[in-house]
């Protein structure tokens, strides 16, 4: 949803989904249908067809398909976040073939909760970061960031 945002903001059209947008003052009713129709467009366009099936409706406004969106995935924010942090808690190092591919997993698990409003403190992410690595093979490196005061970022843990 943020990058649909950020694609109706930048054409200038956000308050068509968005209430708390301001309308400019010089649109006009047939320029206002135009843009609405657009906007319903790339909704329908960039969602699955059985997403599009369950939200389309004749006559509906962007906004309106919009908010249908909104309810559709806030009802499932909360169970698909303690799915994700699940997942999060128990990504291991050894599961993957470098330090690297272990950490982007990690990333996009804490990425894809912040987006749903669930955000995972720095510590929390430091910590599960090390404490996921490969027994023996990190054990120095580990030592040494934790004498660390304060904590090193998720990201300055990685590098």
């Amino acid at each position: 949803m943020e990058l649909f945002n950020i694609h109706a903001c930048a054409y200038i059209v956000l308050h068509h989904i968005n209430l708390k947008s301001s309308c400019p003052a010089n649109i006009d009713e047939s320029t206002w249908l135009r843009l609405d129709a657009v906007i319903k467009e790339w909704i329908y366009t960039t969602i699955s067809l059985d997403l599009m099936q369950t939200i389309m409706k004749n006559g509906a406004t962007a906004q309106e398909l919009w908010n249908r969106l909104e309810e559709i995935f806030q009802d499932k924010n909360e169970t698909r976040a303690d799915y994700i942090e699940e997942q999060f808690n128990t990504t291991r190092q050894d599961s993957f073939s470098n330090i690297n591919d272990y950490y982007f997993p990690l990333k996009n698990l804490v990425d894809q909760l912040t987006n749903i409003s669930n955000s995972i403190t720095g510590n929390k992410m430091f910590l599960q970061l090390i404490f996921g690595l490969t027994k023996g093979g990190y054990d120095t490196i580990v030592a040494f960031i934790q004498q660390n005061d304060p904590l090193p970022s998720f990201n300055k843990a990685c590098s």
